[in-house]
């Protein structure tokens, strides 16, 4: 696929619910580092969002993640049911950087001090729905 070359579509047929989903690595901008990604569609797209992983290496902690491990790309009553595959790799990207910055720039230093997730929203350098 020529507009994700980084990315390979997978089909997965099991459990009696079609899957599809998208593998590929995404480079961090600012450490250099090669994430591992899988966007994982359901037998409910579209009526569900896709939800991406960062599959290697883990990220143990991020203020913008949910409960199942998905990436908060996106608040989800919006429209992202006409984002495509390029879209949310591209939102992806940006969680990445997001990441890397809240990291680099004290975000996790100050999880470990207080041991709140909620005290460290103000490292995040993007606009964010707080979850």
């Amino acid at each position: 696929m020529a507009r994700l070359p980084n990315y390979r579509f997978f089909w997965n047929d099991s459990a009696g619910g079609s899957n599809g989903c998208w593998v590929g690595v995404q480079p961090g901008e600012l450490t250099g580092t090669r994430y591992s990604v899988e966007i994982r569609y359901t037998d409910q797209f579209p009526w569900a969002p896709p939800a991406a992983f960062i599959l290697d290496p883990r990220v143990l902690v991020s203020p913008h993640r949910f409960a199942d491990g998905s990436l908060c790309l996106f608040d989800r009553t919006s429209a992202w049911r006409f984002l495509s595959a390029q879209a949310i790799a591209t939102q992806v990207a940006l969680w990445i950087f997001c990441q890397e910055t809240w990291e680099l720039t004290g975000g996790h230093a100050k999880y470990l001090s207080t041991g709140s997730i909620r005290d460290t929203f103000d490292f995040w350098p993007a606009p964010q729905e707080r979850h």
